[in-house]
């Protein structure tokens, strides 16, 4: 529980941009955030859209759009993840300098130990849900989503943790034996206790990976470990074909 409060001061922060109006100009045009913070614009009157686009800006770590102009009284959010400088403009007065820019600074997350954040409470509610924070540890296991995103598991010496994103991390490919830094938001899934990861530093790779534990019941205190299940019965044979 002490976690999830300490996690709140690591909360994203949202940051609000005026888009158009009287100034016909971005406001502010210049902002300094952090890693996960997010950005909302507001069209505040005119014919305009936002675009950070990689096409554009080729140089922006990330591309970020919210499409073709329009006079509606639209709002556009983005989250930005990646640390850099972002380069974005409003397409229809980019001659007139309708032009803005982001710098993303490097996140600064607690570092835990993976047991000190899959604690949970008597509900099955991980007591650290919502806090963002620095994990470090070995990959043990291969990603299971493949090209579609990232769901694997990291060890420390005190635990394992599924590690997952909808969509890959850019700049890391999953090897088992591969020693991590990896950031994010302490999630939960089905009871499955997980690290929504932002961002990984690649530390080292073909690290030693021990054998697995041996259990004969899992429980919530193997969740996310490397075991190996004796004593197995299969009582449908049909369902294990293979």
């Amino acid at each position: 529980m002490v976690l999830a409060t300490i996690g709140m001061s690591f909360a994203q922060t949202n940051f609000s941009v005026a888009v158009g109006g009287a100034g016909l100009s971005f406001s502010p045009a210049n902002l300094t955030i952090s890693a996960g913070d997010s950005v909302t614009w507001t069209n505040a009157g005119g014919f305009h859209n936002v675009n950070g686009s990689q096409t554009t800006y080729a140089n922006n770590p990330a591309g970020f759009s919210n499409g073709g102009a329009s006079s509606a009284g639209w709002t556009y959010w983005y989250r930005v993840n990646t640390p850099g400088s972002y380069e974005y403009q409003g397409d229809p007065l980019v001659g007139a300098n309708m032009v803005g820019q982001i710098i993303v600074q490097a996140a600064t997350l607690p570092l835990y130990d993976i047991a000190t954040v899959h604690t949970e409470d008597v509900a099955g509610v991980a007591d650290s849900l919502g806090v963002e924070c620095e994990l470090r540890g070995v990959v043990y296991s291969i990603d299971f989503d493949g090209n579609n995103g990232f769901s694997f598991y990291m060890q420390d010496p005190t635990g394992g943790i599924n590690v997952f994103n909808f969509g890959d991390v850019a700049g890391y490919t999953v090897a088992i034996g591969d020693s991590i830094h990896a950031t994010g938001e302490i999630d939960q899934f089905n009871g499955l206790t997980e690290l929504f990861v932002d961002s990984i530093a690649l530390i080292s790779q073909n690290n030693f990976v021990p054998l697995p534990e041996i259990v004969s019941t899992p429980d919530d205190s193997t969740e996310g470990k490397y075991i190996k299940v004796e004593k197995v019965w299969l009582t449908d044979t049909a369902e294990w074909l293979g």
